[in-house]
């Protein structure tokens, strides 16, 4: 596995994640992180065929079996939402539930859809392409904004991003995930040791990008607040 580390002050406008221009207009107002896949591009590697379709998932079988739908074979794109109220899953591809999911879900109707909901989760699909799922709150909030948003939500996080090649397999950008990392890190000794945690604690917003079309090609990278920070 090949990891390039950069830290960066700032990068001019190069590029940016391409996301399934349905899906962006889901995502719910106040976002700090998105997580793309696209799983169509992703399943033609020898990198998913080894590590999913070869793997026993009951839970996954089990819930394909009961309402005719198979993440793993459904979907063709992926697109996570964290936001500081709860996050949301969003997904484009075939759907179609063959079952009744209120023999093991509690139906919340919100607006005109239906939110199937088990505790403080829940999925909705919308039409035959465009599925929702992730806590509660948050499956409402990208429901509305899907009927009655601006749809801006997500591209200040897409612009962070902007140096992510649109062919990535997997990418995802962040302004609160830094935090996480300085706290998770260890830190420093005093041997010249690499203090991660200083370097994390000076991250403003971080963004990845993964390609597992020959093995797996992983950029993390890094834009700190100051120029101080990035040393």
């Amino acid at each position: 596995m090949r990891i390039l580390f950069c830290l960066l002050a700032g990068l001019p406008l190069l590029a940016q994640p391409r996301v399934d221009n349905v899906l962006v207009r889901m995502v719910p107002p106040g976002v700090t992180s998105l997580v793309g896949a696209n799983m169509d591009r992703m399943k033609a590697t020898p990198f998913y065929r080894k590590l999913v379709e070869q793997q026993r998932m009951p839970q996954v079988d089990r819930f394909a079996e009961e309402t005719g739908f198979d993440p793993r074979r459904d979907v063709r794109e992926l697109l996570y939402a964290g936001t500081p109220d709860g996050s949301v899953l969003l997904a484009r591809g075939r759907f179609k539930l063959t079952g009744d999911p209120s023999a093991h879900a509690k139906l919340v109707r919100h607006g005109v859809y239906n939110i199937w909901t088990r505790e403080n989760a829940g999925f909705c699909i919308l039409d035959g392409s465009l599925a929702v799922a992730g806590e509660v709150k948050a499956v409402e909030a990208a429901l509305d904004e899907w009927t009655k948003g601006q749809h801006k939500a997500a591209q200040p996080l897409l612009t962070l991003g902007r140096t992510i090649q649109p062919t990535a397999n997997l990418w995802g950008i962040s302004t609160g995930f830094a935090s996480f990392l300085a706290s998770a890190l260890p830190k420093g000794s005093g041997q010249g040791g690499i203090d991660f945690s200083k370097i994390f604690t000076g991250m403003k917003s971080s963004w990845f990008q993964a390609d597992f079309s020959a093995g797996l090609r992983l950029d993390l990278h890094g834009a700190t607040a100051t120029d101080q920070d990035a040393v």
